[in-house]
């Protein structure tokens, strides 16, 4: 009985360790590819959401501008005025929608939350405290949950 290996076996051998030496190196490819390209996805989000942030800020402080000019001497009853806060009021609505994506996006860790924090800590104190948005925000039946759960849970809150 001979105790050795055949040179067909070894052959066998060394393709196999060669084999899960390739299978090794394109996983480690893969993961660090995949890792590039989630970090990718998340800087893209976030400049996505602020660039729909800054949109809906200039539409909502146009549409300020022209209720006040309208409504600057102009009855209540007066078409254009009114037709201007109905404006005013859909681009208050769209901002605060922008901001609850943005929350959304930070509540399920699509984006990164340090980052996020440090960039509309502020905004979001502002929004959820001021006397023109906050009554859409702390309705207890409300679209705008988001938005008070991730300002809940940085004022400690939660």
């Amino acid at each position: 009985m001979e105790s050795g290996m055949t040179l067909s076996e070894i052959l066998t051998l060394l393709i196999s360790i060669f084999a899960l030496f390739l299978s090794s190196v394109a996983i480690w490819r893969t993961e660090k590819t995949s890792r590039k390209l989630n970090e990718t996805t998340i800087v893209r989000s976030q400049i996505e959401i602020r660039t729909l942030i800054e949109n809906t800020r200039k539409d909502k402080d146009t549409a300020e501008m022209d209720a006040k000019m309208l409504g600057a001497g102009a009855k209540d009853s007066d078409e254009f005025a009114n037709a201007a806060l109905q404006d005013l009021e859909k681009a208050n609505k769209r901002h605060l929608n922008a901001y609850r994506e943005a929350c959304i996006m930070y509540l399920e860790h699509k984006i990164d939350r340090a980052s996020f924090r440090r960039s509309y800590e502020a905004e979001i104190k502002n929004l959820v405290e001021s006397s023109v948005t906050s009554e859409y925000i702390m309705k207890n039946e409300t679209d705008y949950q988001d938005i008070r759960k991730v300002y809940a849970e940085w004022e400690g809150k939660i």
